[in-house]
């Protein structure tokens, strides 16, 4: 899946995933934001933001919801950056991920996650809004 600079939307039914691609989204671009020069920090501080952002009993059930051993494999290219972000995780990790190769610099953007259940509650006159508007 590729992205363009500008305005992405992400459409499809209920418990495709949608919210879990954009949560993923995040949690990289938020590491890398941070910084990281040495391996082994950053495969804690991807293990700790996915297990911040999704919030499961084990890293390991992000990789399936069914039993049996799995292995979840996320790659991430950023535009203009020469080394992608590719990480591994299996069903029986608690707490870590594998990191095959990472970019070399820290991304200058500020990531941003608005998740739209919460911003629906913040603001109780969005709904009446959009209604209106």
């Amino acid at each position: 899946m590729s992205f363009l600079p500008t305005i992405n939307v992400i459409v499809g039914d209920n418990g495709t995933g949608k919210s879990q691609l954009l949560k993923l989204l995040y949690s990289c671009t938020n590491v890398l934001h941070h910084g990281n020069d040495v391996k082994t920090n950053l495969q804690r501080n991807i293990a700790d933001k996915l297990i911040g952002v999704f919030q499961p009993d084990a890293l390991g059930r992000l990789a399936t919801r069914q039993q049996g051993r799995a292995r979840a494999d996320i790659t991430v290219r950023y535009r203009n950056v020469k080394n992608r972000l590719k990480f591994s995780f299996a069903t029986n990790s608690k707490t870590e991920v594998r990191v095959d190769s990472f970019p070399s610099n820290r991304l200058e953007s500020t990531p941003v996650f608005l998740p739209s259940r919460e911003l629906m509650s913040i603001y109780p006159g969005f709904v009446s809004l959009h209604n209106t508007r």
